[in-house]
């Protein structure tokens, strides 16, 4: 098995460095580096230095200004060559059993991806995951995917766009074998700040709930997916706000423009039995109490 990591770079942060220096001390020789460098010229200068990869083994694409991240996967995954895909970033700290790991699961089967998750090592099937993942489906940092089956239902991401949830929504409905390995394996560092336009996620996510509507789910499915959307409004997109911006009008008018999107789209989302049934949880029970409120917000997030 040999997998491809895509690796997008498309600034200096300041974990570049330790990113980079954890790929160098992945154990195994399996596996090769796309490096995508989506950056100004002027940046690239600062950046070679730190690429110090065997060059019979990676490949680097250098563009002269930022195209995004889902641009650069997409030429990442054209180029890649392994039976495995991995997008990753300067958020990614891989540990050296990485590859060990991936090994030991991928030698028994073959699946159309790979969780990062300390779950249940049984086969489960796409139903399975969807029951008991809950919003698991939503982060692509924690899944490697199969080349072969990408290529055959032609998933791609939206380029220029930020519209990772409906990649993951073409993945989940397409999949039908699922393997995890242990998320040890690779940590992920949340403190840098996104590059992207957050307010793809509100699009995105409307975008995906009316093919929900139209699709022919039953009604338990439809439900699932919704509280996902709901998830992806009111949390993750707030969420993400609080750690990019410090100025108090723009974080005012993205919660009221959050829950606008969810009255338009789904204004009985706090009867989504999903939301119900983990009312416990921090996330779920931040969500259920919404109030487009600053200080409610901070005051919640804060210990999220």
């Amino acid at each position: 098995m040999k997998l491809s990591i895509v690796y997008n770079i498309c600034n200096f942060s300041k974990n570049l460095d330790k990113s980079l220096e954890s790929i160098a001390k992945i154990k195994g020789k399996d596996f090769e580096v796309i490096f995508v460098l989506n950056l100004s010229n002027k940046m690239v200068e600062k950046i070679l230095p730190l690429l110090k990869f065997p060059k019979e083994r990676d490949s680097f694409v250098f563009l002269d200004q930022n195209l995004g991240h889902s641009y650069a996967y997409n030429i990442g995954l054209k180029l890649a060559k392994g039976d495995y895909v991995y997008f990753a970033g300067s958020k990614n700290i891989f540990k050296q059993d990485f590859m060990e790991k991936l090994n030991e699961k991928t030698s028994k089967e073959n699946y159309d991806f790979i969780v990062l998750n300390d779950g249940d090592q049984k086969k489960f099937s796409t139903e399975d995951y969807i029951k008991n993942k809950n919003t698991d489906v939503m982060s692509i940092k924690r899944k490697i995917f199969n080349r072969d089956f990408l290529i055959k239902n032609k998933i791609l991401f939206t380029n220029y766009k930020y519209f990772n949830l409906l990649y993951l929504f073409q993945v989940n409905e397409n999949a039908k074998k699922i393997g995890y390995i242990e998320k040890s394996t690779c940590e992920f560092i949340y403190s840098e700040k996104v590059n992207y336009n957050l307010y793809d996620i509100l699009t995105c996510s409307e975008m995906l709930f009316k093919i929900i509507n139209e699709s022919k789910f039953d009604k338990y499915k439809k439900e699932y997916y919704r509280m996902i959307i709901t998830v992806s409004i009111l949390y993750d997109f707030i969420y993400k706000v609080f750690k990019n911006y410090t100025d108090k009008n723009i974080i005012i008018n993205s919660i009221t423009n959050a829950y606008r999107v969810i009255e338009k789209i789904y204004p009985e989302y706090k009867e989504n039995r999903f939301l119900l049934k983990n009312k416990n949880k921090e996330i779920p029970n931040f969500i259920l109490n919404f109030k487009v409120n600053l200080k409610y917000c901070k005051n919640v997030l804060e210990f999220l």
